[in-house]
């Protein structure tokens, strides 16, 4: 188990996903991205404390 957070594990795959891909198409997955979230959550998307099927 680790104590990085999911937050930080994220942060550096995008990093290194950036520089992979460089930066035009690292812009397209930003924007898709920034989209998504402008979308908000979906119906029927789980939430903190949800119970889910074992």
């Amino acid at each position: 188990m680790t104590d990085t957070t999911i937050r930080a594990q994220i942060a550096d795959f995008d990093r290194g996903f950036a520089e992979q891909i460089g930066p035009d198409l690292s812009a397209v997955f930003a924007a898709e991205q920034e989209a998504l979230r402008a979308e908000g959550v979906p119906d029927g998307a789980v939430a903190p404390g949800d119970a889910l099927p074992a």
